[in-house]
């Protein structure tokens, strides 16, 4: 299959380069992430440039990616601000119990009460847990910390995430209720 046809799935960004041999800081929208592994087929891409394609020599510690064929700091500074993507077949097979966030975008969001509060229109990392964004009914984007107590379900089948949130840590500003 060619690269254009593959669903490409963003993983984060190139920060900057690493030493003068090309190493390159990463910063991954999912910090724990295992997917960036020696071998692995990786796109970058930067806002409105042509995709160029590399192969992943190794990464190491969560965040030093390097690249084959990217031996000096010259070329890694060209890649910075690029964003990184992984074709969707090269993700680590995971636990039938188990979702990647990617997948739960455009899920609806619903109260334990049933309530519509939105959809999931991305999610982001605060360095303690993973945020869900979600678009509220008037357009706002609410955030809801993914974390156990506050999310009661996530039904892949029904594309539905029920959460328990406590009073205020989402309201819709816009709504009349």
């Amino acid at each position: 299959m060619k690269p254009a046809e593959q669903n490409w799935i963003c993983l984060g960004r190139i920060l900057k380069p690493h030493g003068i041999r090309g190493a390159l800081n990463t910063k991954l929208d999912n910090p724990n992430s295992e997917t960036l592994r020696p071998g692995l087929r990786l796109k970058l891409q930067k806002s409105g440039g042509a995709a160029q394609f590399f192969e992943v020599e190794s990464f190491h510690a969560g965040r030093l990616l390097n690249l084959k064929d990217i031996v000096d700091r010259t070329v890694a500074e060209k890649l910075t601000g690029s964003l990184m993507y992984v074709a969707r077949e090269d993700f680590p097979k995971i636990a039938s119990d188990e979702i990647y966030l990617t997948d739960m975008i455009n899920f609806e969001v619903l109260s334990s009460e049933g309530e519509n509060l939105g959809t999931v229109e991305g999610f982001s990392d605060n360095g303690a847990q993973t945020i869900l964004e979600v678009r509220s009914r008037s357009g706002g984007i609410g955030l809801i910390p993914y974390v156990k107590p506050l999310i009661e379900k996530v039904d892949p089948d029904a594309k539905k995430i029920i959460v328990n949130l406590p009073n205020g840590l989402f309201t819709d500003p816009d709504s009349d209720d």
